[in-house]
């Protein structure tokens, strides 16, 4: 079958749909690798060419969110018949290939971009061998109910990039970077990871900064900085003493100090959302009432 003859990425400005949405969002934490994630629905029927971006040399790993019929895909200018892949189900495309795909059915999916150089970090760190490929999956995609996971966690903070905080984001990738090392390129952690903590300076250095300024988009690096530990062990390490990741505690934190200046102050529940780290008063509201079981301004009617 003949390739089309397409540039990379034209479907983002010419084949989607009025009803399609193709969301980008990165994470600034993660500076060497740069990792980050594309959310994608396509809505409508009709061919649609999707082409790669130049060859370099990262992995997208495509989760697929809701079932996509098969279609036609060319790796190399080689055509090879696509089977649909079920929800759950994920590709990976080694993109130092050339890939295109003529898609005809909706679909959805989140697809992360994993750097090889991502990868040489991770194992570099955990001291095992370098990962050069990942292995090619079955026809039908292979189901992985941990990246679907992810994936779904992604989509709301995507969909509100203003809300989503830097630690959200490096924990997340840093999880998926760590799955799709040890299911499809081989990593083999030695032994049960030692339990691990911060010392009482490491935990003060840390709360210090954060609590210092809750409104700072604090990463995952500084903190780690702050340590002397490595990303990987200051998640760890935080979660063992406080009992919570990073970007769980920093919430708390965000949500006790919004609640201090709801019960002591007169200041407007917008300018308190600001205050505490929030985008805005409907981020606030949100996540507090989640919390809480109901809004920031009853709580604070209640208590009056």
């Amino acid at each position: 079958m003949r390739l089309p003859n397409v540039r990379p990425w034209d479907f983002l400005h010419s084949s989607m749909g009025s009803s399609d949405e193709i969301i980008e969002m990165s994470s600034r934490g993660l500076q060497k690798s740069a990792l980050h994630a594309v959310h994608v629905r396509r809505n409508h029927l009709g061919s649609t060419i999707v082409p790669t971006p130049e060859p370099n040399p990262t992995f997208m790993i495509a989760v697929h969110l809701r079932h996509m019929e098969g279609g036609d895909l060319w790796r190399d200018g080689r055509h090879l018949p696509a089977a649909p892949i079920r929800p759950q189900g994920i590709r990976i495309y080694d993109q130092r290939s050339s890939w295109v795909k003529d898609v005809s059915t909706p679909f959805e999916s989140v697809n992360f971009f994993v750097p090889l150089s991502a990868f040489n970090e991770l194992t570099d760190e955990l001291k095992g061998p370098r990962i050069e490929s990942l292995r090619f999956l079955n026809e039908e995609g292979d189901v992985d109910s941990v990246l679907e996971g992810l994936a779904r966690a992604l989509v709301p903070a995507i969909a509100r990039p203003s809300e989503m905080n830097t630690l959200f984001a490096e924990h997340l990738f840093a999880a998926v970077r760590l799955h799709v090392a040890q299911a499809y390129g081989g990593l083999r952690l030695s032994g049960v990871p030692r339990q691990s903590s911060l010392s009482p300076f490491q935990e003060r250095r840390v709360k210090d900064r954060v609590l210092g300024d809750l409104a700072a988009d604090v990463s995952l690096s500084e903190l780690a900085d702050l340590c002397g530990l490595s990303r990987s062990y200051f998640i760890r390490a935080f979660k063992n003493t406080t009992g919570l990741p990073p970007h769980r505690w920093l919430i708390m934190q965000r949500l006790q100090r919004a609640k201090l200046l709801l019960g002591q102050t007169n200041m407007e529940v917008s300018e308190i959302a600001l205050a505490c780290g929030f985008a805005d008063q409907s981020h606030l509201t949100r996540v507090f009432s989640k919390a809480m079981r109901t809004s920031p301004a009853a709580w604070r009617r209640s208590r009056s």
